[in-house]
């Protein structure tokens, strides 16, 4: 549902971008911060919950940084520590996992279709990582 939102607002930003950037200014520094908070907080990979928790936060902060880079840009920060802790944590169990195989379980997909797994997970945190 975030990630809808911000796309549209994204999209209205071109005809209303002073109307936009007014509306987002409120809320966007919290939801920033919230965002940053749930990337820091440690994977299980365990529990595709979790995994598809921190998808979409990662799909919302890509957005929002691309969308709204001069709203975003004093968060940055904050966002890429919390990034680079959530990949330096993650790298040892993505080995694990995708390279060397040991993931005997099937792939869950969220409502979307999307599947829920490390890997896909692993890819949007590089796909943020190289937009930035």
């Amino acid at each position: 549902v975030l990630h809808g939102c911000v796309s549209a607002l994204g999209m209205m930003r071109g005809a209303f971008k002073k109307e936009v950037g007014q509306l987002l200014a409120g809320p966007l520094p919290p939801l920033l911060t919230a965002l940053a908070g749930v990337i820091s907080v440690p994977l299980n990979v365990e529990d595709s919950g979790d995994i598809g928790c921190k998808l979409e936060a990662f799909k919302c902060i890509h957005l929002i940084c691309q969308q709204f880079k001069s709203l975003a840009t004093p968060h940055m920060p904050a966002l890429l520590m919390g990034t680079t802790k959530f990949f330096k944590d993650a790298i040892t169990t993505y080995e694990e996992v995708t390279v060397h195989g040991n993931d005997d379980d099937a792939n869950e997909v969220d409502s979307d279709g999307a599947e829920l797994n490390l890997e896909t997970l692993m890819s949007q945190v590089a796909e943020f990582l190289l937009m930035v």
